[in-house]
């Protein structure tokens, strides 16, 4: 059975994150509610709205502009556990394609999550509601007990690359918790028990307070290489502590994770992190432009993700700089970490002139430079510059300005 109490377009809300940068026709249907075993009920609703959705399109010219028709559905699906002001939720996001992840993912966290996922298709959205149906069925289950689940729906086509920022905020704007982990979906946090872990250190002064002062504390993200006679990488070959971590870096079944792209993590600096010393819970680091770390955070007063980005290119890496604009500083957590479950397709990538991550990157700097009162002459990315193992990566270029 579904419940709709908001689904009227005279009722409807917009969804302000989005319509913040977009030319765009987003609904917004609050308390959408299913019971633990969810029916057809819920396929048909979708199917309804999705039906409902004009086409999205790109304007592909210097303005980047987008004109998309979306519709949002917040807490379709709610956890079963009371999460109050005091806690942590992971927030993540993906497509149907990767919803194994998010089961695996939930029963490593063993917290609150904030899921969204991304439905563009009939047959996402019919994929999606039998998956659902499945790992439902248990009460006890890990998902019903933690995970709540919003959904935007939007036509294109396949036309339109997958609205990273768009999702992101989604899934931070709908938490009852102060506090949140920023995460991919294709990753673990480890060890095991990060949750009650973190949950624990916000009783201690130190910590509470670094988080309420604007301080992001960052996990250092590593990947894990599936072994010769296997084909993917699975939840039990995921290391459960830093010493198992180390033992899988000697072994060269686990890397820094992308070691071919240095700003994305250079930063974090992983030797310090790896030579352990037990009695700092944390130290500091300097931002550097492209950083884009998995970061624990305090939600109040954070801006949103610049939603215009789409697909690969800056989508994170720009919220990052502007966090560091805003006067935020990043400190890694000695003890924790977390692990990206490696598969074919991550390679390195080119992002072209004419894309839509270098036309969004000309508005967010004019975007930016208003905000923080900025010189745009100042924003200029170096065109290069050298890192710790002697490489020399391209960053923005001047044409973006």
């Amino acid at each position: 059975m579904i419940i709709v109490s908001c689904c009227d377009s005279e009722n409807s809300i917009l969804l302000e994150a989005t319509t913040r940068h977009l030319s765009s026709n987003i609904l917004e249907i609050k308390d959408v509610l299913v019971e633990q075993k969810p029916s057809s009920s819920l396929e048909m609703v979708l199917f309804q709205l999705f039906d409902s959705i004009g086409p999205a399109h790109w304007n592909d010219s210097d303005t980047g502009e987008q004109h998309c028709n979306m519709k949002t559905v917040t807490n379709f699906k709610q956890r079963a556990v009371y999460v109050d002001k005091e806690d942590i939720t992971l927030v993540t996001h993906g497509s149907i394609e990767k919803f194994s992840l998010l089961v695996d993912q939930i029963s490593q966290w063993k917290g609150p999550v904030s899921f969204v996922i991304y439905l563009d298709s009939r047959e996402a959205i019919k994929e999606f509601c039998s998956k659902l149906q499945h790992v439902t069925q248990d009460s006890e289950s890990d998902f019903n007990q933690y995970v709540s689940i919003h959904a935007l729906l939007e036509k294109h086509g396949g036309s339109l690359p997958y609205p990273n920022n768009m999702l992101r905020n989604i899934a931070q704007k709908n938490i009852e918790s102060n506090y949140f982990l920023l995460m991919d979906v294709d990753f673990m946090p480890c060890p095991s028990g990060t949750y009650e872990h973190f949950k624990s250190h916000l009783k201690d002064d130190f910590f509470w307070t670094k988080l309420r002062n604007n301080t992001i504390f960052v996990l250092p993200a590593f990947e894990r290489f599936a072994e010769s006679n296997e084909s993917t990488v699975t939840l039990d070959m995921v290391p459960q502590n830093k010493d198992q971590l180390i033992d899988l870096l000697d072994q060269k079944l686990a890397s820094t994770f992308h070691p071919y792209f240095p700003p994305g993590h250079y930063p974090t600096d992983y030797q310090k992190w790896l030579q352990n010393e037990p009695s700092e819970f944390s130290y500091p680091i300097q931002y550097m432009k492209r950083f884009e770390p998995y970061i624990l955070a305090y939600k109040h007063g954070l801006p949103e993700f610049w939603d215009g980005f789409r697909g690969f290119g800056y989508n994170a890496a720009t919220w990052f700089w502007e966090l560091d604009l805003a006067g935020y500083k990043y400190e890694v957590v000695r003890d924790y970490f977390v692990l990206h479950l490696n598969h074919e397709g991550r390679k390195e990538r080119i992002i072209s002139d004419g894309s839509i991550a270098k036309l969004q990157l000309r508005r967010f700097m004019r975007y930016i430079s208003r905000k923080y009162q900025v010189e745009r002459a100042k924003l200029r990315y170096w065109k290069g510059r050298r890192y710790g193992n002697g490489t020399q990566v391209s960053l923005f270029c001047e044409s973006c300005l």
